[in-house]
């Protein structure tokens, strides 16, 4: 078979590389130098420094292990946990790091079955990292209408006067992780997260593409309270 890429998907990319040529040639927005000063610094006591211990040892799923057994020693277990799950970069990297460490009742490589992706979204915006997840025969759309950004979103959008395109180009306007579900694992994905103090939401969906929007990301609607 050819490995030639489909033209349809060379000509999306060209055009996406053209649009993010026209963003960075704009000029950028001038601000007064008060708006980069900190606020006040908070009088609170911060309570005791937690000073993390080593662990010096490499348990299953090659998570470091052997720390002592005091508070601070399990937080710095907890910290190497989470630490091998993320630096696996891959779901099945994961989900041996879980199937290694989870405690009965926690969450196991059983219960996140049904997760065919995840994206951390980070500088490029919202649509551009969902996209790096998506194959091309899928898009996905996503309903501005079910979060409302945190403030310090919209004073930049107003301050500077920025577009919303342009915004949304750079930064992730709330949302740092987007989680690929298969529809009937949602509730319980939702409910699991919730348990941990994590709010999620169910925040678009995904569709068959056709030969113009493969592996497009695209966002629709508006956030609550935004004009």
């Amino acid at each position: 078979p050819s490995s030639a890429t489909p033209a349809p998907t060379v000509g999306r990319r060209v055009q996406q590389r053209q649009e993010e040529d026209v963003v960075a040639a704009r000029a950028m927005p001038s601000l007064p130098l008060s708006s980069a000063t900190p606020g006040p610094v908070s009088t609170r006591d911060p309570g005791p420094v937690i000073v993390v211990p080593d662990c010096p040892d490499t348990g299953p799923a090659g998570v470091q292990t052997g720390c002592p057994h005091t508070r601070a020693g399990a937080l710095a277990q907890l910290i190497a946990i989470d630490r091998a799950a993320l630096q696996s970069g891959t779901m099945a990297g994961a989900r041996e790091v879980i199937a290694a460490w989870a405690l009965p009742g926690g969450p196991t490589t059983t219960s996140w079955s049904g997760v065919h992706a995840m994206a951390h979204v980070t500088g490029g915006g919202l649509a551009a990292n969902l996209a790096r997840v998506l194959p091309e025969e899928l898009t996905a759309t996503l309903e501005r209408g079910t979060w409302v950004p945190q403030p310090i979103f919209d004073v930049v959008r107003q301050a500077g006067d920025v577009p919303q395109a342009d915004l949304e180009a750079t930064l992730n306007c709330g949302v740092g992780m987007v989680a690929l579900l298969e529809p009937a694992r949602i509730d319980a994905a939702i409910s699991l997260l919730d348990g941990f103090g994590i709010h999620a939401w169910v925040a678009g969906e995904v569709s068959g593409a056709d030969a113009t929007n493969g592996g497009t990301v695209s966002l629709v609607g508006q956030h609550p309270g935004w004009m």
